[in-house]
C-alpha cells in the first residue's frame, strides 16, 4: 500500500494501476519508492510555514549564476515563492531538510526499507 499519497487523486490512482501490474514479489518496492517521491513531491510544492521575506529572495537570488537569477530578478518576489527552488531554500534555511521531510511522512521504518532497498 502506498502510505504517502499524491496531492493530485489522479495520480493516486495511476500509481494503485501500476503496482498491480507486477508480480506480488515486487510491489513492496514500488509502493515505498512513489511513497517516498510523492512525498518529495509534497515537499516541494508546499510553501513554507513562514513565509519567505524579501531578504529570503535576495539571499536566494544572490547563489544563482547569472542569466538566471537575471530571469527570476525580472519574474519578483511573489511569482517565485512558490517555485520549487526556492520552497527548497528556504526549507533547508529552516532546517526542514528533504530527507527528514520524507522520513515524518512515510515513517522512520518504511523509509529505512525504502532506503536499503535502493542501496
Amino acid at each position: 500500500m502506498i502510505e504517502v499519497k499524491h496531492p493530485e487523486p489522479s495520480r493516486n490512482t495511476a500509481q494503485e494501476i501500476i503496482i498491480k501490474q507486477f508480480p506480488e514479489e515486487e510491489r513492496r518496492l514500488h509502493e515505498l519508492f512513489f511513497s517516498y517521491n510523492n512525498a518529495s513531491y509534497i515537499y516541494h510544492l508546499e510553501p513554507p510555514e513562514q513565509e519567505p521575506t524579501h531578504l529570503d529572495y535576495e539571499e536566494w537570488l544572490a547563489e544563482l549564476s547569472e542569466p538566471i537569477r537575471k530571469a527570476l530578478e525580472i519574474r519578483g518576489v511573489e511569482e517565485c515563492r512558490l517555485l520549487p527552488d526556492f520552497i527548497r531554500y528556504i526549507n533547508e534555511k529552516r532546517d526542514l531538510e528533504e530527507e527528514e521531510f520524507i522520513c515524518s511522512l512515510m515513517g522512520r521504518e518504511n523509509y529505512q526499507e525504502y532506503k536499503a532497498l535502493m542501496e
